[in-house]
């Protein structure tokens, strides 16, 4: 068979910013922000694979189209450079190098080498964490690889070989075929049909818009419950429903039953620190068949860990395949990035909420108009009658302070609080209309016993006083002067 080679000699690409571009570079800034979260969070190596098959799904999807719109094979190639330019992720790209081709015009081999020029990601990595030992433009990588595979339907391997971001003078990297990848169908083609990859891709790649978007985590499991044909649930550390869709009251009924049983006897396997060593049980694709149902989960891990389980429910007896593992592994990694997202949106709320409560406290405030406005930013009603609760621990609460805080919230969720932490007290302020003091009582009474089922190793103290708005500044005075006292247990 006759082959030739088309040599590519040494091409400079560069884009001059429009309007259309806008929305794109917004995304790269939101994407290094995301990054510099995400190594902080989850670490490098997780966030390298992350932002890999982000930007691998860009490249595919860009690829796709210019398949659409031009028919030779280097017009889509001068594409790439463009549209990559476009996302924000460089200024321009320097390439070089050569394809050979079959006498059927099919793709034989490729070999090239490039460089970017003002990459974004080693400008964050810079700017964040200092110089790195490594090539850090994963995203780049990932762009590169899927678009250059999809326009050659080969596997192609692009590695950056120096990097800004490493003290190098530029970002260069090479490209070299691995595999062909067949357009025909093979003999796995049927089963991969139940779960098209580049659906999968569509999604990691929707994660970033989502998240800009403000799209929720119920959004992304619903979108992927239609294209996988699977049900998906999220659970807090504690089994707790925290996320999930497509479940019917009573299949959930039926969920809850059997992890209260595995909760229970998982507690008592781990003893009397399970919390702390749950913490620390980090696994994949695990599978447990239960009385009422099936899962297949994974942990979702923060900072070393455990903070959450995404799992694969069926309420009918069921055998995992390969292929359901492939699904639950990237969307964990879906859901462990918008968690980790909700995360640090929460922690930002939750410094605003901390603050506005410690200037209520220490009479900062001094504009009513200013007050009623910032209180209806966090949808409390300051005209209302409020109990301040005082939750005092005699060991440092540091490593759980925020589970203890989400538990709380969770267990308060029908009502309206407020809530500032410092070192080892947690102040809440609950809004609320009752008159009968000993339903505040209760609600707090509830709550202590709660507390200490769920972290039996760090017992609380609650202090609460009813106020008025009227005498909201005196309210450190009252404050001194506690009208419940809830004391630790004295055989803790």
């Amino acid at each position: 068979m006759d082959q030739r080679i088309i040599t590519m000699n040494k091409t400079t690409f560069h884009h001059e910013n429009g309007e259309g571009d806008i929305d794109n570079f917004a995304i790269a800034r939101a994407l290094s922000f995301l990054k510099a979260d995400l190594i902080d969070l989850n670490g490098m190596e997780k966030a390298t694979e992350l932002m890999f098959n982000y930007g691998y799904q860009l490249g595919v999807s860009d690829a796709q189209r210019m398949r659409e719109k031009y028919i030779d094979i280097q017009d889509i190639l001068k594409q790439g450079p463009t549209l990559h330019c476009k996302k924000g992720h460089i200024k321009g790209s320097i390439f070089e190098g050569y394809i050979e081709f079959y006498g059927d015009k099919s793709v034989k081999t490729v070999y090239g080498t490039g460089t970017w020029l003002h990459s974004y990601e080693a400008k964050v990595h810079l700017d964040c964490f200092g110089q790195s030992d490594v090539p850090v433009c994963h995203t780049l990588m990932g762009f590169a690889t899927g678009y250059m595979s999809t326009v050659f339907q080969f596997e192609v391997k692009v590695i950056e070989k120096t990097c800004v971001a490493r003290g190098d003078e530029n970002c260069k990297w090479d490209i070299y075929t691995v595999n062909h990848l067949p357009d025909e169908p093979n003999e796995l083609s049927e089963n991969q049909a139940a779960f098209d990859l580049v659906e999968l891709g569509n999604i990691q790649s929707k994660m970033i818009q989502a998240v800009i978007d403000g799209a929720t985590v119920e959004d992304i499991l619903k979108e992927a419950e239609i294209t996988f044909g699977r049900t998906f649930l999220v659970e807090d550390i504690f089994y707790n429903f925290a996320h999930s869709t497509n479940l019917s009251e009573r299949d959930r009924q039926s969920i809850e039953k059997d992890m209260r049983i595995y909760d229970q006897n998982e507690r008592n396997q781990l003893g009397m620190y399970f919390f702390e060593r749950r913490q620390q049980l980090s696994f994949t694709k695990k599978v447990l068949k239960l009385e009422n149902h099936v899962r297949l989960t994974n942990t979702i891990v923060s900072k070393n860990k455990v903070v959450a389980y995404l799992s694969m429910i069926s309420m009918h007896p069921k055998t995992f395949t390969a292929y359901d593992y492939l699904i639950l592994s990237k969307m964990t990694n879906v859901i462990s990035v918008l968690l980790m997202t909700n995360a640090i949106l929460e922690k930002s709320l939750a410094k605003d909420e901390s603050t506005f409560t410690n200037e209520i406290l220490h009479q900062e405030l001094t504009d009513k108009n200013q007050i009623l406005s910032r209180s209806r930013f966090f949808e409390v009603d300051i005209k209302q009658s409020y109990t301040v609760a005082i939750l005092r621990w005699s060991k440092n609460i540091d490593k759980i302070q925020n589970e203890i805080e989400s538990f709380i919230r969770r267990h308060l969720k029908k009502h309206r609080i407020l809530i500032s932490l410092k070192e080892q007290e947690l102040v809440i302020l609950l809004f609320h209309s009752l008159k009968d003091h000993s339903l505040i009582q209760n609600i707090f009474s509830h709550l202590r016993a709660a507390l200490i089922g769920q972290f039996p190793k760090h017992p609380v103290q609650i202090v609460t006083a009813i106020l008025d708005i009227a005498f909201w500044r005196q309210v450190l005075t009252i404050m001194k002067q506690p009208l419940l006292w809830f004391p630790a247990p004295t055989h803790q």
